[in-house]
């Protein structure tokens, strides 16, 4: 296939939708030969911050000199995001070599969803351009999530658990964090974030049955300076901002450790990680925030982060298949003025809707289209605009600020 043909053929597949489930995947990897085995793969579920974890911990073990893999999702800016090494997307003309290998895998014996041919074709480059580690991300869940196919992982990560997915993955704590304890393996080695009572208490149920070893991070030692210690890593930096990523950086650091005893890779990895569209900033008049909250937990950590700004502006669009009443309940007390957008997906909200839940909370709110949204903000002048809800929208969103900024 050609690139207009892979596309096409993942498209064709989007009818399956969100399919859970080991046996298809397990089939798929038979057929490929295998392309996981041999591979040093750190697994990283979680509700929020695993793109976030897994940006640290990358940087990490390249600035080690490694060469890494990181299959992430959902994508912000393009579709080759998904598939990455050393921070470089693969190449348009690469990515059809690896579907087309799936596909004909597939082919009469294994009906894949888009999810599963991507995890694939993940594992297929990675092995194929030798990569010394691999961070598999989760799409949803753990324990039926087509990644955890990989019988085999180096370190299972489990960010923050909170409530999302609640409709496929439980409607409380612990039933979800039974779910993204499903990537825990006998014998294995799991790093956790600090958790709720719930979930820890069901991490270490698991680990337990599985004999598994499991660490829990720390809480990170943050200054006013925004320098943090964690254990016996001392005035550290981070490149990412947002009050969040502190514990997300802690948690990456926890893992490196468990690997190498590197201060100075830690220093360089904090510093040069990069992970667009969390808590990213656009100076200026107005300054624009950007950030991938998109569920009730992310949006008490973006609200966290904003605390010390003033005059705030939303533009925000949310899925109807969120605790959107939550979020706008935990999110309106900061913003004087908001817009909303209905983001480009089947699972949108639509913007009347958001807008009549934030009328609920203040009298200045106005549905509009994404770009007539940004244009209007662009008039606030001395204020700050918060872009969030949803990354449907937010490459889009950052893309059109960019180059009316810059023209």
């Amino acid at each position: 296939m050609d690139y207009r043909q892979t596309t096409e053929y993942i498209e064709s597949l989007a009818k399956f939708g969100v399919v859970l489930g080991l046996d298809n995947m397990r089939a798929l990897l038979s057929r490929l030969g295998h392309p996981e085995n041999g591979l040093k793969i750190i697994h990283i579920a979680g509700t929020n911050g695993k793109g976030s974890v897994g940006a640290f911990i990358s940087a990490m073990l390249r600035a080690k000199g490694f060469k890494v893999g990181r299959y992430v999702s959902p994508t912000i800016f393009c579709y080759e995001e998904r598939f990455q090494i050393n921070g470089e997307n693969i190449k348009k003309t690469d990515l059809p070599h690896y579907i087309t290998q799936v596909k004909n895998a597939a082919e009469g014996a294994v009906s894949p969803t888009v999810f599963e041919v991507e995890t694939a074709a993940a594992l297929l480059y990675f092995k194929s351009e030798n990569c010394d580690y691999v961070l598999l991300e989760v799409g949803m869940g753990g324990r039926l999530d087509a990644t955890n196919a990989v019988e085999t992982t180096l370190r299972s990560v489990i960010t923050s658990i909170g409530l999302d997915h609640t409709a496929i993955l439980g409607d409380t704590i612990d039933k979800i964090a039974f779910e993204k304890a499903g990537i825990i393996k006998q014998n294995g080695t799991v790093i956790s974030a600090v958790q709720q009572k719930e979930a820890a208490e069901v991490l270490e149920e698991v680990s337990s049955d599985k004999n598994a070893k499991l660490i829990f991070c720390e809480e990170p030692v943050i200054r006013k300076d925004k320098t943090f210690d964690y254990k016996t890593h001392k005035n550290l930096k981070i490149s990412l901002a947002g009050t969040y990523q502190y514990k997300n950086a802690a948690l990456a650091i926890e893992v490196f450790d468990t690997l190498y005893n590197d201060d100075k890779a830690v220093r360089e990895g904090l510093a040069n990680a990069e992970w667009a569209g969390r808590f990213q900033i656009m100076e200026g008049d107005p300054t624009f925030i950007f950030d991938g909250a998109h569920n009730p937990q992310g949006i008490e950590a973006l609200v966290s982060s904003l605390e010390n700004y003033k005059d705030i502006v939303f533009v925000c669009g949310i899925f109807a298949d969120k605790d959107y009443k939550q979020m706008v309940k935990t999110a309106a007390p900061l913003a004087k003025k908001v817009f909303t957008i209905t983001p480009p997906s089947p699972r949108a909200l639509d913007n009347e809707e958001l807008k009549n839940e934030f009328l609920n909370y203040l009298s200045d709110v106005t549905a509009l289209p994404l770009e007539e949204a940004l244009d209007a903000a662009f008039d606030m002048k001395g204020r700050t605009v918060a872009v969030f809800g949803s990354l449907s929208f937010l490459g889009r969103a950052i893309e059109y600020v960019r180059s009316k900024k810059h023209g």
